[in-house]
């Protein structure tokens, strides 16, 4: 082998591991990109939910009040069961 041959061998992998390199910044470049686009839509999403709660305060304090409704309810629901078998156990207790 020659020096111009060493020279050339030598030039090929430079330029392969510069391609692969470049590839690889590249590469991570798109997937940052991607990432921060994803971000972006995401607090977009929250801020368009916190505009709305703004601007539509009667929407958010309806689905407080649906929510406290409806909990309250199976309280009350929960509660009654109780007492309706503790009467059951009482009368069964009679018999």
């Amino acid at each position: 082998m020659d020096l111009q041959a060493v020279f050339y061998i030598f030039g090929i992998i430079y330029m392969g591991i510069n391609i692969l390199l470049l590839l690889g910044i590249v590469i991570g470049i798109l997937v940052i990109v991607n990432q921060v686009k994803e971000a972006k839509k995401k607090v977009e999403e929250k801020v368009n939910v916190v505009k709305d709660a703004v601007n539509h305060p009667e929407d958010l304090l309806a689905n407080i009040g649906s929510s406290v409704i409806r909990r309250s309810v199976l309280r009350f629901k929960k509660r009654f069961e109780k007492e309706k078998k503790k009467s059951e156990d009482l009368d069964s207790e009679e018999d």
